[in-house]
């Protein structure tokens, strides 16, 4: 038999953020509510590859879930 969990607020478990980029590089975005395990980017108005950021790797280590190369090191994407 499963046992489920109730989860009172989602929010501190999952939230997204949407932002218009204007190519200005060390900008802060906040509002998510925690500190993530995994962060997905992706952009909406470009063929830019799906970056999946987790926090085992490092925010310099990213995986892209549209392409065959398992594992990649970013210098223009998360930071931090």
């Amino acid at each position: 038999m499963a046992v489920y969990t109730n989860i009172d607020n989602p929010f501190k478990h999952f939230n997204t953020i949407l932002w218009t980029g204007n190519g200005a590089d060390g900008r802060a975005l906040t509002g998510v509510g925690f500190q993530p395990d995994l962060v997905w980017i992706k952009d909406r108005d470009d063929t830019e590859s799906h970056r999946l950021t987790d926090s085992v790797r490092g925010a310099t280590k990213s995986l892209r879930s549209n392409q065959t190369n398992a594992e990649a090191t970013e210098t223009d994407g998360l930071q931090s």
